[in-house]
């Protein structure tokens, strides 16, 4: 009698087991379906394409470290 109480908790927990898994493959499957929207009004977000834009910097171009980052942009 206790040996098939023993078999029944691990038969059990093992169906516990597939079981989680199983939920959690699906709320993955249905989480990667959804678009994706902004907050708020329900639109989806649109970018605008820009020109090309550069930051010039003058200094030594193997650098790798420095000081006076206060001073940058003055």
């Amino acid at each position: 009698m206790k040996q098939s109480m023993i078999g029944l908790q691990r038969s059990s927990q093992h169906l516990l087991k597939i079981v989680c898994l199983a939920i959690g493959l699906l709320a993955m499957v249905i989480a990667s379906g959804l678009p994706v929207q902004a907050a708020g009004d329900g639109q989806t977000t649109v970018f605008k394409r820009i020109p090309t834009q550069f930051i010039a910097a003058l200094g030594d171009p193997d650098a790798n470290s420095g000081s006076g980052a206060q001073s940058w942009g003055r």
